[in-house]
């Protein structure tokens, strides 16, 4: 669905992020291990408002970035990534166009080289 523009807000479908999804596996020692799996999906960017800026602030989180999705293809991940940042869903948003807002954070730490 590249490119596809949304009719409402006009958001424009036309960047990629990975949802991520973490499962933890027993080694051949017995060990667990965090293995993580990413779904490759289109989403459309758009900013972080002055509203959610503040209410996040007041439960002290800074929110860097807010993802569009199709909510059909969000099965509760807890982390995405965009332009080689991972990124921890803070708070989500349900809209009404069968979109779904994905609010985000970066931790200290969270970022990929790959």
């Amino acid at each position: 669905m590249n490119g596809y523009i949304s009719p409402k807000n006009l958001i424009t479908m036309n960047e990629q992020c990975g949802l991520i999804t973490e499962q933890w596996i027993t080694d051949q020692y017995g060990n667990q291990i965090a293995a993580e799996t990413v779904k490759s999906l289109w989403c459309g960017k758009i900013a972080v408002g002055a509203d959610e800026f503040y209410k996040a602030g007041l439960e002290g989180l800074k929110p860097d970035l807010t993802l569009v999705i199709y909510a059909i293809e969000y099965n509760g991940e807890e982390a995405v990534i965009f332009n080689g940042k991972k990124y921890t869903v803070i708070r989500l948003y349900e809209r009404t166009d069968g979109l779904l807002e994905l609010h985000c954070a970066q931790k200290v730490g969270d970022h990929r080289d790959d």
